[in-house]
């Protein structure tokens, strides 16, 4: 909804190093990973000034559940 790029900011890469790190039980290399993934995800992101209409999450989210 609010990404700059238009596509999902999450690299598959990103999602498989912090379930890596997870599984072996790393916390520290798991808390490393998911610090670098959301600031990843956090500079693609534009957030309006506040001005724009309020967004209906209902709307956005309807075509996700009727999917489902």
């Amino acid at each position: 909804l609010y990404g700059r790029s238009g596509i999902s900011a999450c690299g598959l890469e990103e999602h498989r190093e912090l379930y890596d790190s997870l599984a072996a039980r790393d916390g520290k290399g798991a808390a490393t990973v998911m610090l670098h993934h959301l600031e990843h995800i956090e500079s693609d992101l534009h957030l309006p000034d506040g001005s724009a209409a309020p967004v209906d999450l209902a709307v956005v989210l309807r075509p996700a559940l009727l999917k489902a």
